[in-house]
């Protein structure tokens, strides 16, 4: 895997669904998370005819609800953000056929080439991505840390993890045991090496990622002699069998 899109200024940050073609009667914006259509608006089934993703979103639209016994003979279409579908015009079988639909967030940004996969090819055929004001705004409210302490952690991203492909397949890892977006495993990675990493513990409080055992408690009186003990009778059991032997 060669580096991948994540940019944090993305254009929007929820869907329009609509139920007519030009994307007007019922219109509602969505965020990201799953939907019946009832959840929507009331009586939107087998209604939608218009979505508008933005970049970095995406949707995945499905003919039946999940909860329901046609589920798994239903089509389901996926459409990646930068990306508008009047559906009289454009994947037409699936016009007012949505039951259920998911919003998700991707961060991905752009997506100018033809296969409209949610990735912007450089051209040298590499992905180009950075983490940007939006990677800075989380570190705010995360964290509360701003100026130059703020942009070291995005600066740490895009010098450092970014450029490195089995890094990039690390950060996958944890952030699906954290249960993060995969740009805030970024930061939080980051911030790690910077914060956590370093001899002098620059910012160690608040930390909740690493959990610091303290160490055993000193051992007195019987107790801390008990090992001495033990030994001694050895080795008078030891001394005793062998003049015993003689």
């Amino acid at each position: 895997m060669k580096n991948r899109n994540l940019w944090f200024n993305q254009t929007g940050s929820v869907v329009t669904v609509a139920q007519h073609c030009d994307g007007g009667g019922l219109t509602v914006d969505l965020a990201p998370g799953t939907y019946k259509h009832s959840e929507i608006v009331s009586g939107f089934n087998d209604e939608l005819s218009y979505v508008n993703v933005p970049a970095g979103m995406k949707v995945i639209l499905y003919e039946h609800a999940r909860s329901s016994a046609n589920f798994t003979e239903g089509a389901t279409l996926e459409i990646v953000g930068p990306k508008t579908v009047d559906f009289c015009a454009e994947h037409t079988d699936f016009n007012d056929k949505m039951s259920e639909i998911d919003v998700i967030y991707t961060g991905v940004i752009g997506d100018s080439d033809e296969n409209q996969d949610g990735i912007d090819q450089s051209e040298e055929g590499e992905i180009d991505f950075k983490i940007g004001q939006q990677g800075l705004d989380y570190i705010k409210e995360e964290w509360n840390l701003t100026g130059s302490k703020a942009q070291e952690i995005v600066d740490y991203v895009n010098d450092k993890i970014l450029k490195n492909d089995t890094w990039i397949m690390k950060v996958e890892e944890n952030a699906a045991l954290k249960d993060r977006l995969y740009h805030d495993q970024l930061l939080h990675e980051a911030r790690w090496m910077l914060y956590r990493n370093e001899p002098d513990c620059k910012y160690c409080e608040g930390e909740d990622d690493v959990v610091v055992l303290p160490p055993p408690p000193a051992q007195s009186g019987l107790a801390a002699n008990i090992p001495w003990i033990i030994a001694g009778v050895a080795i008078l059991g030891g001394i005793y069998f062998m003049m015993k032997k003689k």
